[in-house]
């Protein structure tokens, strides 16, 4: 008996290198854009309290550019150069990879730019970002911080499923808008004050060959 359970360990690990090694024998492999869909309801902040009133989420965002799907969106492509290195269409710079499971952890390798102000809204609810930021200065004065940027899919090199976190900001003197390859963070303070508003959308994109 001690044999065959030897046997099984045996033959179930080289199950598991056989479909390793035929996930990484793909690489380098490019993924192109052939679905997505919204990924929950539109969800809308005024202060420390969530909107309901589907009126009023509607209004606010009747004229937000990147809230509303578009089937002619250009989502370009991700790129595995390899197991530990990955690029996306619009970016300049390769991010590095670490798998856990099912995700897929995207790492940039050059630092981005985060203004420090009261508008720096999206910093606040992003459910992946770096937790260490360096200070940039002028003079002696601190006017942003920079840090990687953190991306996170869902599946393997041949397929992976990819958020996209789209929303609308508006304070008493700045209105943002924006589209993210991230996630909202609910458990987040948002920090927004009385008459701040912040409305979100999210969607998921899928890339396959």
């Amino acid at each position: 008996m001690k044999t065959t359970g030897y046997l099984l360990l045996i033959l179930f690990s080289g199950i598991i290198l056989s479909c390793n090694n035929d996930e990484d024998s793909s690489l380098p492999n490019t993924l192109y854009p052939t679905k997505g869909a919204k990924a929950g309801r539109t969800r809308m902040f005024v202060g420390n309290k969530e909107i309901t009133d589907k009126r009023v989420i509607e209004k606010f965002t009747a004229n937000a550019r990147y809230m509303h799907w578009d089937p002619d969106w250009d989502f370009g492509y991700v790129r595995f150069h390899s197991s530990d290195s990955a690029s996306f269409s619009y970016d300049s710079f390769k991010y590095g990879i670490e798998k856990q499971e099912k995700k897929i952890y995207f790492t940039s390798a050059s630092p981005i730019y985060f203004p420090k102000n009261e508008n720096d809204i999206p910093i606040r609810f992003l459910k992946y970002k770096s937790s260490s930021y360096t200070p940039i200065y002028m003079g002696y004065q601190i006017i942003g911080q920079a840090a990687p940027e953190i991306r996170v899919g869902y599946g393997h090199y041949r397929r992976i499923e990819l958020g996209i976190l789209t929303y609308k900001y508006v304070n008493r003197s700045w209105i943002s808008e924006g589209s993210l390859y991230n996630e909202f963070d609910y458990s987040a303070d948002l920090g927004l004050r009385e008459q701040d508003t912040l409305a979100i959308q999210e969607y998921r994109v899928v890339y396959t060959r």
